[in-house]
C-alpha cells in the first residue's frame, strides 16, 4: 500500500486537547507521578502569582532526563519507558497533555547526576502561530541554572506551568489548600515510606481516610481475592480488599475528619498510589448512614 503521513492539525488538536475537561488537580497529580518515578526523596509543589501571570512549579530531586528522554517527554504520545509493575505512569496522560490541559506554557530544567543542565519548554501560543508541533530544547544558561538550583541542587526535574489560565479553582490559596489535602491522602504510602511533599513550603503529612491509626477503628474484613483469569490475560493476580468502620464520634469531629457523604465508599489504590476516592463501584448506594463505611 501506497501510504502518505496525515499529519493532524495542530492548531484544532491543541484545541481540543484542551477541552477534554482534564481537571487541574489530576493533572498536576500526573506530573508529580513522574517525580515519584523518577525516586524523587523531596518533592515541591508552588502555586502561586508573578507579575499577574498564574504558575504552577513542581520541583524533584529525581534522577532527571537525558536529552533523549527530555525530547520525549516534551511530545505527545512520548515513547518513555515505563515499568507497569512499579511505576505510576501508567495511565497518566504525560506530561504535555497534563500541561496543555491548564496552561499555555510548559517549561522544563532536568539535569541528571554529573550531567548538563537541559532546558525544554513548548508554547501554545508558538504552536497556534505556526500551526504546527514546534519546542525549543537546548543547554540551560544563566537564570535557569539559578532557579534549578534552587529548587533542585544537582540533579532532577523543575517543571514550570507559566500562563496558567485553565485551573480548576481560581482561588490560588484554595486551590494550594485542597491540592495539599489531596496529596496527603493519594500519596499517603510513599510519605509513609519516607518521601516528602511540600506545597507553597509547607510539609504535607499523610492522611489515611481509613483512620488506622485510631484505636476506635474497627476492621470488619482484610482479605485477599484472586482476580478472574480472563480478565487478567491469563496472569494469576489478586486484589486486597480491606473494609473498616471509622470511630463513631460527635457531629464537630464527623466534620472535621471529613466523614461525611462524600468520602464514603471505597478508596482504590495501584502500585500504592490512590486512583479513585469514594466510590461506590456500583455496590451500594451511597446515604448518611454510611458515613462511617
Amino acid at each position: 500500500m501506497d501510504y502518505v503521513s496525515n499529519e493532524p492539525n495542530a492548531a484544532k488538536l491543541i484545541s481540543s486537547l484542551r477541552n477534554t475537561g482534564y481537571d487541574s488537580y489530576a493533572a498536576i497529580e500526573d506530573i508529580i507521578d513522574n517525580s515519584v518515578d523518577a525516586h524523587s526523596k523531596t518533592i515541591r509543589i508552588y502555586v502561586e502569582s508573578k507579575d499577574k501571570d498564574l504558575r504552577v512549579i513542581i520541583a524533584d530531586t529525581g534522577i532527571g532526563m537525558d536529552a533523549n528522554v527530555l525530547d520525549q517527554a516534551l511530545r505527545l504520545g512520548s515513547l518513555t519507558d515505563r515499568d507497569e509493575v512499579s511505576d505510576l505512569g501508567k495511565y497518566g496522560m504525560g506530561l504535555c497533555t497534563a500541561s496543555i490541559s491548564m496552561a499555555r506554557k510548559l517549561e522544563v530544567l532536568t539535569q541528571v547526576k554529573g550531567g548538563d543542565l537541559l532546558y525544554g519548554s513548548q508554547d501554545l501560543d508558538d504552536i497556534l502561530a505556526q500551526n504546527r508541533f514546534v519546542k525549543i530544547q537546548r543547554t540551560a544558561v544563566g537564570v535557569e541554572q539559578k532557579t534549578f538550583d534552587k529548587l533542585a541542587g544537582n540533579h532532577g526535574t523543575v517543571v514550570i506551568l507559566s500562563k496558567v489560565d485553565r485551573l480548576s479553582d481560581s482561588n490560588v490559596s484554595q486551590l494550594a489548600t485542597k491540592l495539599g489535602r489531596d496529596l496527603g491522602r493519594i500519596y499517603r504510602k510513599f510519605i509513609e515510606s519516607g518521601i516528602k511533599f511540600y506545597v507553597n513550603g509547607k510539609e504535607i503529612g499523610s492522611v489515611d481516610p481509613l483512620m488506622l491509626d485510631n484505636a476506635a477503628t474497627q476492621v470488619y474484613s482484610d482479605e485477599e481475592y484472586d482476580l478472574p483469569r480472563s480478565i487478567t490475560g491469563g496472569r494469576k493476580e489478586q486484589i486486597r480488599i480491606k473494609i473498616v468502620l471509622l470511630p463513631d464520634v460527635n457531629e464537630q469531629l464527623m466534620k472535621e475528619w471529613r466523614v461525611n457523604w462524600h468520602s464514603q465508599g471505597f478508596y482504590v489504590l495501584r502500585n500504592n498510589r490512590e486512583i479513585a476516592d469514594g466510590t461506590t463501584l456500583g455496590v451500594f448506594t451511597k446515604h448518611p448512614d454510611f458515613n462511617r463505611l
